[in-house]
């Protein structure tokens, strides 16, 4: 079972997306996942970005079918933890930019997801929280730390093998 996804969200100062990967054996999964961030105002704006390594869980929801129902083959929820592999950012305020690779963080998703016959199509959420430290500029000696908080609305197609 592989299955890709992509979504995101905005404001009129943030924008966010998330897309990946991921990969099932049974109801154990691995995903790859790649999430941009980015904020701007008129004090100072943010570019950050980040690839995380997911741990998935899915499970196969027992609903009996029914005439009414939209036309399913099977139902199934799946949860994940992802964990911050790598990033970089970049801070620019008053001027001066402001850059690292220093990051950690975490995941935690969601999706619900219809399988009919071969294809899968889910929707999903994805909260993120994640740490920018030890931000640095050759012209200044300031040191800055940047921590984000964003959800993520997600949409995804899979393929059942």
């Amino acid at each position: 079972r592989a299955r890709f996804f992509s979504g995101g969200a905005s404001s009129s100062a943030v924008s966010s997306t998330l897309s990946g990967l991921q990969l099932f054996w049974g109801n154990l999964g691995l995903g790859y996942g790649k999430w941009r961030f980015k904020y701007k105002d008129t004090s100072y704006s943010m570019d950050l970005e980040s690839n995380l390594i997911d741990f998935l869980y899915r499970y196969e929801l027992p609903i009996e079918k029914k005439s009414s129902d939209m036309g399913g083959d099977s139902y199934d929820l799946t949860l994940g933890l992802g964990i911050v592999t790598s990033g970089s950012g970049t801070l620019i305020r008053d001027g001066v930019e402001y850059s690292g690779s220093s990051v950690s963080g975490y995941q935690i998703s969601s999706f619900f997801t219809q399988q009919r016959g071969f294809w899968e199509v889910f929707l999903g959420l994805s909260f993120q929280g994640k740490y920018y430290y030890d931000l640095r500029s050759e012209g200044s000696e300031l040191i800055h730390d940047r921590r984000v908080n964003w959800v993520n609305f997600l949409l995804g197609l899979g393929l059942y093998y």
